[in-house]
């Protein structure tokens, strides 16, 4: 193990700033570098040091072969191989890594004391019984620090999410559009995993248009996809909806494979005065 892992499969137009922003999430960044790809494949790779090797550790075991917050592919992660060890690297403790979360996984707070009992601090977050324990930096703590140390501990309901077919892919949404704004929209139809929640954005923060939804229950994707897709805006344009498989398969199955294109409807301009 090492507190450097080593990304690979980014999208081509990844910035070294939006590989920052998206993976400080995961942990405390000390230094990173991002790099085209071998081969023409138009990804890229990137290297990362964390502030630890637990925060390294964490992103191996949970993001090798899964999608990051802020992005839309799934990515490759392995520790960086020591010097002289070649092409090794990839993988992770396996079980009895240290610190101990849940089945045996490394926790990237340091040490997680179950039942309420007295343990190291280990400059993170601390869980017993029903509550939990930032650990004292001596500065006041955000709510983006206790929504990384609820996110990686995996503490809120439905864990780390994952595209499968419960995930919606919306296409046709507005320039200004936020991941709030998703979030306000989708929740209505049901429970959505944490950080489920992602709108793909261009250079200077406006909105590319299309984002996905990553939902707890099958019937609250189906859901969405039959009463939004096709759902008329007051310029005249649509939303698009299918299922996260369906989207890659040219939508042929629409309407979360329910054949049509959902009730759609029609968004009436708002009239003020």
């Amino acid at each position: 193990p090492s507190d450097h892992v080593i990304i690979g499969d980014l999208p081509e137009d990844l910035t070294e700033e939006g590989l920052r922003t998206n993976f400080e999430a995961y942990g405390t960044i000390k230094w990173c570098k991002l790099w085209n790809g071998k081969g023409g494949s138009g990804k890229k790779s990137a290297m990362i040091e964390f502030a630890s090797v637990e925060e390294a550790t964490w992103l191996v075991e949970n993001l090798n072969g899964n999608v990051p917050l802020g992005l839309e592919t799934e990515v490759t992660v392995k520790f960086k191989p020591p010097k002289g060890a070649g092409g090794g690297g990839g993988g992770g403790y396996g079980k009895g890594g240290g610190g101990g979360f849940g089945k045996d996984r490394s926790s990237p707070y340091g040490g997680v004391v179950p039942g309420g009992k007295a343990g190291k601090m280990g400059g993170g977050m601390m869980m017993g019984g029903m509550g939990m324990m930032m650990g004292m930096t001596g500065e006041p703590s955000t709510i983006n620090d206790l929504w990384k140390g609820l996110l990686r501990h995996k503490i809120l309901p439905g864990g780390t999410w994952a595209n499968d077919e419960r995930t919606v892919c919306v296409n046709g949404l507005p320039s200004d559009t936020t991941d709030h704004d998703l979030l306000k929209i989708f929740s209505p139809f049901g429970a959505i995993a944490p950080g489920g929640v992602r709108v793909k954005l261009n250079d200077d923060g406006t909105a590319k248009g299309n984002g996905m939804i990553n939902f707890l229950n099958l019937e609250s994707a189906d859901a969405a996809i039959e009463t939004l897709n096709n759902c008329m805006m007051p310029d005249g344009k649509t939303l698009r909806l299918r299922r996260y498989g369906d989207w890659n398969n040219g939508g042929k199955k629409g309407g979360g494979g329910k054949g049509g294109g959902g009730n759609g409807g029609m968004i009436e301009p708002s009239v003020e005065g």
